[in-house]
């Protein structure tokens, strides 16, 4: 079939744009998709290697053994061939981007150019030869005119010529688009078959790698296989050894047992009948298996009991038989009737089976609820998936192994092992979800220690535990932390107490955490690194390469000609490598082997001894000897491994000494990049202030290699570093610097940016970073908080100031902060950090004990004596605290640490009384030790004095303990013994050093005498006292003072469960212990213990309400972030739509306030950029009519000057919505505005019909400088209306689109808004309903006439109203997806210049003036068709039912009173004109319709503020309604107006004194002379042009809905305008101010009577002076200029 060459040459331009915008882009996401494609692979055959490596070693353990060395073999040589398999594997995906990535990057950016080119020079070519033809066919016209003259012959020759031309031209023509076409469709063609060609030869080579994979793994499989077949087989040797060994003689008990067992367990026989099937199995299963045959024969025990077989998975070590059985369901009842082999039960009964193969259907086995034994058809069951152990001869119960004497743990329950299963069968029951007695399992900080095979555990590599026993796998991770005496604790996510690093030799300074490691500076000034053990080791592989040349005498030999490379050297051959040159390191390291020889080149193994060759240094080598082969190579290898895991190894120094110690230290980094696996940023200051960076940190060298020096603006006090890019650090100054640059390529950035302190007049001191947080402490140790921090802007926008004084904070996971209190030295954690709340909402003091506490009572619950002397104790000196309630657990029998108790008969020590009276009740107190690096910072830096000590905090601090003071030997009465440590019985203690960073402690313990109650108060009084360690500088029950915490390993959110916060005690042991003590508790002594316990709790109440004082500022002061994708316009050329990130920032200031700041996040040329607003300069949010895209606006002063706003479009409506609401939301509250719109606000309707209102100011109208248009906030309201219209009194009317009148109800909200962002009530439910149109358009032609083939220059034959947009029947949809279709296509007759029968309307060409009827110059028509779509949706608005209403007005005067009637007018769709009675602010909707007659049928309508009456006839003609008062609302009669000249009119609008009328050609026109004495005027002029509609408010204000803009863009059709002079003197004003736009229908202002105050500017010249220049020059114009500027 031929076609005409317009459609071939569109053929060939959609075929070279399909190219260009398809084909093109399609390759650059295909090798975008293939670079992840190998990272996927490579990742996989990196994860395959570790893993086999793993198989391998346990290989190697396997040799060790006499009886699995085969199977050793075995393992090894698997993980070699999977080995070669993954290199193999590598090496194809080398080949993959090689040959494909590579060569389709190279083509595709070619084909751009060339493609670009070509379709160009087609073009061009192309309208060469077109113009050609056309000139040519114009000639020929030109000739037959002349030729139809007199003189027809002479001009004959010369057509004949133009004749043959054209032909000519028209075979060129045609040939070249004929040829052009070919060359398209080749090219795109060509294209393809490059794109399936390389992508057949990949998978040539996949095939090929396959079927090595397979030969290799089949020659090797059978082998493997033959091995483990056998698992019963043992090597002959140690056959014999066993054979050799002696029988021990089995004991008659266990003779017994089995004897009694093997008789019971032999079944009867079989029944002789095959079993009944089960009528369902019959109906589904036609051959039903026994519910075990599905089981692997691994889980069969190997053999029935009945034949005296054993269970493999049965023990009888240690006196226990732990046996396993299966176990089946019901699924039917069954009867034995009279035979008493058989076995009844019922649905859904459990039997253990006895012997578990099948017999003609049957089973055998014992009802597990009647313990009856018996046969049963097999088909009556099912499997059942628990497993059910029993347990028999538990003559000696299995406890767990404990280093206590086994008559201490008695009491405790028996312990059973499980038998251990190794068993593949997939059936096999799981680990139950809840522990069971059998699986006790006990927790150290938190963290499960199994019994043996009690519990299954693994270890993920990032030092995480999952519990499968524990139901929720919840990962456990550390929170480190080192106290004032450097002392290194760390505390468990699930645990409950501080665990001491007792590996830590030295005292440290700071430490800084990540998930696999954690690094600190120690009091040597060294730094330290601890990596945390996992099931992956940390390995290296060191390799060196042994080169050789050949010669004819030496044959290959080690002489090398001088130019080659070394004879060991690297891969490179330029660095001399020879086996004795490798080093370890550091100590931490340790060799795994000795060198070996690679064996293997690309997958394949090599010959004689690993050597490649080659024709020279360097080329490609190849693992078979040619004849040309010169020289050959071969790689050594060495593995080392990093032995020094879960304890402090010293990080070796470099070469070049630091010049000075370090005294800061942060790592982070781990976001930035995935490769290399493990890779950290270490950053370090020193004292000198100094910033330095650790290179070379990833997985297989946690160590780094080297230090380098990072350039300053400034001394450097302290840093942080987060997981991500963002660095920031304090300077000596107190000013703050941030890292720029920081990327994959560049770890450590490229400059540094300044941010300025949070307060001018107190510098900052400590920084914490996080991934999208950045948290400050100043000198005087407020908190502040800074807003907008991510990668594209690590400096931030903001600071917040937050409720708290700390001392230091540190971020962790998940932007997650811990804190030190500046007054008790505890940490605090910041509780509410979400994603959405990255500042949180309180701070949560941690409260756990630490594993050395010795605040725990020694004394036995038990013992008598032990309770008196608790309790005297207490009651006697209030030193003594209840060590019961800190850790019942403790409060056991412990000879070397436990209380020294006399007898009951002893009495107690009788201290002096001038001891206790005249001591001061404020002498012990022990300074708090204060960390030197904190002191460096604080003491140098910062301006206020030292920190308070303990005791001088009140209640904030606990009371150190107290201890009694012995008595002269006189005045002992009982020989009562006593054991006091050094600190207690006053002698002073050695000076407490902590490093040599850490300040002198001056502990001053001063002896307390205590009087004790006398005998006759206890006849149980004795002293008791406490043995303190001397390493541990801490009082009883006196917290832990701390120095630095680091969070970056510590996995939590807000939602984790932790049970750091309330340390949870033994209520049982509690319990027993005062149940045992009160039997020797006196009521005195009772009523001292609970009176003392009052006290504490009241000072405990205290302290925590303190601590809460700020609680609701701090929720006020919070920071909110929303994130999101979306897509934006961009706003330079070539504009399209690009994915960014949208993130909402809300937070609020101290006086309540809130502001946010919107960021979109994007990139440009890979460099990370930012666009950002301030919510506060937002001034409207407007949806945007698209048909592809769900679009919204975002418009501020400066990008309404710039006529562009920031467009956004969501994925889909609803998403676009929320976030419409949220900005809305953000918008009112940072302005203030809340609740319904005041009586004043200025009204608006966009195009799409969603209603906009603005507070007006005072200042909008003053003079001479007038608030500007664009800075006024517009908020939308809820409804969908087409026109509004509002007066002062606050009563507003709208009209919809399917002319339905509405009343304002006085709420707000509706629509998309919900929540407090809507009112509760005068809000309903309101439809809409629109016409969408389409036209079809048709040509005539002299064949067919008119049909729906036009010309290639025509537009679409379905089309919209302006013919450039395609618009058929079935592609069109609704305006958006909350319309509904409620009607089908119908022919639109209704159209303006009338239609025929059918809908057509005529003209001569598109697009022209269309009319209803045929003539003979008429060559096109059009019909416009027309469906009708519903809107439902909420607002405040209520209906007027039941005119349909065109147009309405409302007096726009304020009323008196709010029982004034106030006049509105309205014309009704038919063109009446109507007036509402009984109008009042109290009943806006007022009660009926009065006609007023008209001789014709109006279209506009509108009331002044003197109640002149003005309308617009549908023929164009103005009218005024004459003798119009609060007597007579309708008025008398006409008054009839003339037009402009040669104008029709469509809208006009009357204000206080001034009328502005629009006619149909957007010309905007001013009534002259308009005077109460002749309201009619005289004549028209015109102001302006451009214009759609006008409104004019009570105080004669002039705005205007503007088509045109000057400087505008696509978006500028409906700009709102305001007119700028307007004064009584000069009604007509100056000039325009533009506003928001475009897409604007309507607006009005006749509710906005606010007076605008007076200012009057002094004259400095005189009269003379020129006027003074407007605010904005660019955007004003001539007093009568157009309002678009041209």
């Amino acid at each position: 079939m031929s076609r005409a060459p317009d459609g071939v040459s569109k053929l060939t331009e959609s075929t070279f744009k399909n190219v260009m915008e398809q084909f093109n882009p399609g390759l650059r996401n295909l090798v975008n998709l293939g670079k992840s494609y190998e990272k996927s692979v490579t990742a996989m055959t990196l994860s395959g290697k570790v893993y086999f490596e793993a198989v391998s070693k346990i290989g190697e353990n396997a040799m060790v053994s006499p009886v699995s060395r085969e199977l050793g073999v075995v393992l090894m040589e698997m993980a070699e061939v999977h080995r070669k398999v993954h290199i193999e594997l590598e090496e194809n995906f080398k080949s993959f981007h090689k040959e494909i990535i590579i060569e389709l990057e190279k083509k595709t950016e070619m084909d751009v150019k060339y493609m670009n080119a070509t379709f160009k020079r087609y073009q061009s070519e192309h309208k060469l030869k077109q113009d050609s033809l056309e000139r040519s066919q114009t000639d020929l016209k030109k000739i037959r005119r002349k030729s139809q003259g007199k003189h027809s012959s002479k001009y004959e020759i010369k057509e004949n010529e133009y004749m043959e031309t054209i032909s000519s031209r028209q075979t060129d023509m045609q040939k070249f688009i004929a040829d052009g076409c070919r060359e398209a469709l080749l090219e795109e063609k060509r294209r393809f078959c490059f794109l399936a060609d390389k992508h057949c030869m990949f998978s040539y080579q996949i095939g090929n790698f396959y079927e090595k994979a397979k030969e290799m793994l089949a020659m090797k499989l059978p082998s493997w296989q033959d091995k483990c077949t056998d698992i019963t087989k043992v090597p002959d040797t140690v056959a014999t050894m066993i054979e050799g060994l002696s029988t021990p003689e089995q004991s008659p008990q266990v003779e017994h047992c089995n004897r009694n067992n093997a008789a019971s367990l032999m079944p009867p026989p079989a029944p002789p009948l095959k079993a009944q099937i089960s009528p369902l199995a019959i109906m589904f299963n036609p051959e039903p298996r026994s519910p075990l045959t599905s089981a692997s024969d691994h889980n069969s025990d190997q053999g029935s009991l009945g034949e005296g077989s054993l269970s493999r998975s049965a023990s009888q070590s240690s006196g226990l038989n732990v046996a396993r059985r299966h176990r089946v369901r019901t699924i039917f009842p069954h009867t034995s009737g009279n035979n008493n082999t058989l076995l009844s039960f019922d649905e859904g009964d459990i039997i253990s089976l006895l012997i578990h193969e099948e017999k003609d259907g049957w089973l055998y086995g014992e009802l597990d609820r009647t313990r009856q034994r018996g046969w049963f058809p097999s088909s009556y069951c099912r499997a059942y998936s628990e497993p059910a152990i029993t347990y028999s001869n538990l003559g000696t119960p299995v406890r767990r192994l404990s280093v206590a004497s086994l008559p201490e743990q008695e009491e405790e329950e028996p312990v059973l092992i499980p038998p251990p299963d190794y068993g593949d069968d997939p059936s096999s029951p799981a680990v139950p979800s809840t522990p069971s007695p059998q699986n006790t399992v006990s927790l150290v900080n938190g963290t499960a220690k199994a019994s043996f095979l009690g519990v299954l555990k693994m270890s993920i590599g990032s030092h995480t535990d999952y519990d499968l026993t524990a139901g929720a796998a919840m990962p456990v991770s550390l929170l480190w932390a080192v106290d004032v005496y450097g002392r290194v604790y760390s505390l468990s996510t699930a645990g409950q107490q501080w665990e001491h690093c007792h590996d830590a030799q030295l005292e440290f300074k700071r430490v800084t955490a990540a998930e696999q490691c954690c690094w600190g500076i120690a009091c040597d000034n060294n730094i330290y690194l601890n990596v945390h053990a996992s099931d992956l080791p940390v390995r290296y592989q060191e390799e060196t390469y042994e080169n050789q040349r050949w010669n004819p005498v030496d044959s290959f030999s080690e002489r090398l000609l001088p130019s080659d490379r070394w004879q060991w050297s690297d891969v490179t051959g330029l660095q001399h490598q020879p086996l004795d040159s490798f080093r370890l390191p550091s100590n931490s390291w340790e060799w795994e082997g000795d060198w070996y020889m690679d064996e293997n080149f690309e997958g394949e193994p090599t010959d004689k001894e690993g050597w490649t060759y080659a024709i020279d240094f360097p080329a490609n080598y190849t693992k078979d000897k040619k004849w040309n082969s010169c020289v050959r190579r071969r790689r050594w290898l060495r593995y080392r491994r990093y032995k020094a895991m879960d304890t402090w190894a010293k990080i070796p120094s470099q070469q070049t000494t630091l010049p000075d110690p370090f005294s800061d230290i942060s790592c982070g980094g781990w976001e930035i990049s995935e490769e290399p696996r493990g890779r950290l940023s270490l950053w370090a200051v020193s004292l000198q202030g100094k910033v330095w960076f650790r290179e070379g940190i990833d997985h297989h060298s946690p160590e780094g290699s080297l230090w380098e020096e990072v350039p300053l603006p400034g001394e450097v006090v302290q840093l942080s570093c987060g997981p991500g890019d963002v660095v920031w650090a304090v300077l000596w100054e107190g000013q703050l610097i941030v890292r720029e640059g920081i990327g994959r390529d560049s770890p450590k950035g490229t400059s540094w940016a300044v941010v300025e302190s949070p307060s001018l007049d107190v510098g900052a001191i400590h920084v914490a970073v996080g991934i999208s947080v950045v948290w400050v402490v100043t000198k005087d140790n407020k908190v502040w908080f800074r807003r907008g921090v991510n990668s594209h802007n690590p400096c931030g926008s903001g600071w917040i100031s937050m409720v708290g004084e700390m001392i230091m904070l540190n971020i962790g996971l998940n932007d997650q902060v811990w804190g030190i209190g500046c007054e008790d030295r505890a940490v605090y954690f910041r509780q509410g950090v979400t994603s959405s709340e990255l500042s949180g909402k309180t701070w949560k003091v941690i409260n756990v004990p630490r594993d050395g506490d010795r605040s725990h009572s020694s004394a036995s619950a038990n013992s008598l004596q032990s309770a008196g002397c608790y309790f005297c104790g207490e009651v006697g000196g209030q030193s003594v605290v209840s060590d019961v309630e800190s850790d019942p657990e403790k409060a056991s029998t412990d000879g070397a640490t436990g209380l020294v108790m006399s007898d009951s008969k002893c009495e107690a020590f009788a201290a002096p009384a001038d001891h206790t009276s005249d001591q001061p009740p404020d002498t012990l107190k022990p300074r708090i030790p204060k960390v030197t690096s904190d002191s460096f910072i604080s003491e140098l830096v910062s301006d206020r004095e030292p920190a308070k000590t303990s005791r001088e905090l009140g209640s904030a601090a606990p009371a150190l303990l107290e201890e009694e003071t012995l008595p002269d030997e006189g005045e002992v009465n009982a020989p009562c013994s006593a054991t006091l440590s050094t600190s207690q019985s006053g002698v002073p203690l050695d000076p407490q050093w902590s490093n040599v960073d850490l300040e002198e402690t001056q502990v001053q313990l001063a002896q307390t005498g205590v009087a004790l109650e006398s005998a006759d108060t206890c006849s149980l009084s004795s002293v008791a006292t406490y043995t303190l360690a001397m390493d541990d500088p801490y009082g009883a029950d006196e917290p832990p003072l701390w120095a630095w915490v680091s969070g970056g390993g510590c996995s939590v959110d807000s939602h984790s469960q932790l049970n750091w916060f309330n340390c949870s005690i033994n209520t049982s042991a509690l319990v027993q212990s005062v149940q045992s003590m009160s039997l020797s508790v006196t009521p005195a002594q009772t009523a001292a213990w609970r009176r003392q316990i009052f006290d504490q709790f009241s000072e405990r109440t205290k302290r925590e309400m303190d601590s809460f004082r700020h609680y609701e500022q701090a929720i006020e002061q919070s920071v909110w972030v929303k994130k999101g994708t979306m897509q934006w316009w961009r706003d330079w050329k070539p504009h399209k739509w690009i994915d960014v990130q949208f993130a909402l920032e809300q937070f609020s200031g101290p006086e309540g306030n809130k502001d946010g700041i919107f960021f979109i996040y994007y990139n440009f040329y890979e460099e990370k950029k930012y666009l950002h607003a301030f919510i506060n300069e937002i001034t409207i949010l407007v949806p945007v009519l698209n048909d592809s895209k769900h679009t919204f606006a975002i418009y501020t002063p400066e990008r309404t000057k710039q006529r562009w706003p920031i467009r956004l479009a969501a994925a889909t409506e609803l998403e676009m919505r929320d976030w419409l609401a949220l900005l809305s939301v953000s918008c009112c509250d940072s302005r203030g505005l809340q609740g319904p719109p005041s009586k004043q606000a200025i009204w608006s309707i966009t195009c799409k019909g969603d209603i906009f209102v603005s507070e007006p100011s005072p200042a909008l109208e003053a003079m001479p400088y007038p608030t500007p248009c664009d800075q006024m906030f517009w908020r939308q309201v809820g409804g969908h209306l087409r026109v509004v219209e509002c007066n002062s009194v606050g009563i507003v009317w709208g009209i919809g689109y399917d002319h339905t009148a509405w009343v304002y109800t006085g709420g707000y909200g509706g629509g998309f808004f919900q929540g407090l962002a809507s009112s509760t009530d005068n809000i309903h439910t309101q439809t809409d309903i629109k016409s969408v149109y389409i036209y079809e358009n048709q040509r005539w032609n002299p064949v067919s006439g008119y049909t729906n083939r036009g010309l290639p220059t025509d537009r679409y034959m379905w089309s919209d109203a302006s013919g450039l947009h395609e618009c058929t029947k079935t592609n069109t949809k609704p305006p958006s997806p909350q319309w509904t279709w409620v009607s089908d296509w119908v022919i639109d007759y209704s159209v303006s210049g009338g239609t025929d029968r059918e809908g057509w309307q005529f003209a001569a060409d598109f697009p022209a003036s269309y009319h209803g009827y045929k003539t003979m110059k008429d060559f096109v028509r059009r019909r416009r068709w027309g469906r009708k779509c519903k809107l439902t949706t909420t607002g405040p608005w209520q209906e007027i039912p039941p005119i349909p209403l065109s147009d309405v007005t409302i007096l726009p005067h304020a009323a008196q009173s709010s029982v004034d009637v106030v006049p509105l007018w309205a014309i009704s769709n038919k063109g009446d004109v109507l007036c509402r009675l009984g109008v009042t602010a109290l009943t806006p909707a007022g009660s009926s319709w009065l006609h007023v007659g008209t001789d014709q049928p109006f279209k506009s309508i509108t009331i002044g503020a003197t109640s002149q009456v003005w309308g617009i006839a549908k023929d164009g003609s103005a009218f005024y309604r004459g003798s119009v008062s609060p007597q007579s609302p309708a008025g008398d009669c006409w008054y009839h107006i003339p037009s402009p000249a040669k104008q029709k009119l469509k809208h006009v609008s009357v204000g206080r004194t001034s009328v502005y009328t629009v006619d149909e050609n957007g010309n905007l026109w001013y009534r002259q002379d308009v005077t109460p004495s002749y309201p009619q005027g005289s004549s028209w002029e015109h102001i302006s042009n451009n214009v759609r509609k006008v409104s004019v408010g009570p105080l004669d204000q002039v705005w205007i809905i503007a088509d045109k803009v000057q400087g505008s863009h696509s978006l500028s059709c409906g700009t709102v305008c305001h007119r700028l002079g307007v004064q009584p003197m000069e009604p007509k004003g100056q000039s325009w101010d533009y506003g928001i736009g475009g897409g604007w229908d309507h607006v009005t202002v006749r509710g906005n009577s606010l007076e605008p105050p007076r200012i009057h500017l002094p004259s400095l010249t005189g009269p003379s002076s020129p006027a003074p220049r407007s605010l904005l020059p660019v955007r004003s114009g001539e007093a009568n200029g157009n309002a678009a500027g041209c």
